[in-house]
């Protein structure tokens, strides 16, 4: 499969693996191509240049992350005090109870289904702050198959 993603990133190809229990990255010396695992399938991206610095990346996460928030919300029409673009470890967002939005600024490099499932997983946080019933039900009304992204955001690997 090849395509662009929203022009966001460079061309990608998908490759069946089989089985694959742990996600790994691959590298190529001069080409800057990168591997993100998904369970089975294998996405390259080929880089024509080296990724940008983080203030570069956090103004284009910033950018694609408000157009989601915005498009998601004319359903929602939840309330939100502040959005911020983080370099986070170990999370892809948060949601505090002050009702602010954090995202991490590698989710530009994502694919635009999976950016919109983590976007309207913390934007039902602002109606409900746990995980129960009433949250996953919120959520399946604009990401049906909100398990199957989950498993597969989970599973990605991104590393620079």
């Amino acid at each position: 499969i090849r395509g662009s993603s929203n022009g966001r990133t460079a061309a990608f190809e998908a490759v069946y693996r089989g089985s694959n229990p742990r996600p790994r990255a691959r590298y190529q010396k001069h080409a800057f191509r990168r591997v993100l695992c998904y369970n089975c399938l294998v996405m390259t991206e080929t880089l024509k240049k080296p990724l940008p610095s983080f203030p570069a990346c956090q103004a284009r996460a910033k950018k694609l992350i408000n157009e989601r928030l915005k498009f998601y919300n004319q359903f929602y029409n939840f309330k939100y005090n502040r959005l911020a673009i983080r370099r986070q470890k170990t999370r892809w967002g948060s949601c505090s109870s002050k009702k602010h939005l954090n995202f991490n600024y590698k989710l530009f490099f994502l694919p635009l289904e999976l950016v919109d499932y983590v976007v309207v997983h913390e934007l039902c946080h602002l109606a409900e702050m746990n995980h129960g019933k009433k949250f996953w039900q919120l959520v399946a009304q604009t990401i049906p198959d909100h398990k199957i992204r989950k498993k597969i955001l989970n599973k990605s690997f991104i590393k620079f």
